[in-house]
């Protein structure tokens, strides 16, 4: 039994820093009902009204937000504007990238709550995509830049 409970603790305290979690077992007990619950409470929009949660922007509000920013930079009707399902192409673009400033755009995304828009222009081109990141909570854009 002490096994089992070392584990959990263990894992508790590496997720929160080291805090004691043996002195405060009211809060192992919630922290593993919502653990436990995320899942099923993100699909009803549960989970991020809760005090430690925050609220996520729709799709349609992060779609806004890019189009606005990015509308002063191009004519979007010469691109196909694609929401980039969690990050997938840029996450493989930085996996792959060996420039300093594809690396610097995902430094300044680290620990930040992001989803990434890309524009693509219609005829294809060497370059001819437009990245634009936006934070889920606040709409505001984090950085945003072309592919040359």
């Amino acid at each position: 039994m002490e096994t089992g409970n070392r584990n959990v603790l263990d894992t508790f305290n590496s997720l929160w820093n080291g805090v004691d979690m043996r002195n405060c077992w009211n809060c192992v007990l919630i922290s593993l009902c919502l653990a436990g619950c995320k899942g099923n409470l993100q699909e009803n929009n549960v989970f991020e009204s809760l005090p430690m949660g925050k609220p996520k922007l729709t799709d349609e509000q992060i779609i806004k937000a890019a189009d606005d920013f990015i509308s002063k930079t191009i004519d979007r009707s010469e691109y196909i504007r694609q929401v980039d399902e969690h990050n997938k192409e840029w996450l493989c673009l930085v996996a792959e990238s060996t420039s300093s400033f594809v690396h610097e755009q995902a430094r300044q995304l680290e620990n930040r709550d992001y989803q990434s828009v890309l524009y693509t222009y219609r005829t294809p081109v060497l370059g001819g995509r437009y990245w634009v990141f936006v934070d889920t909570c606040t709409g505001d854009i984090i950085t945003a830049f072309g592919e040359k």
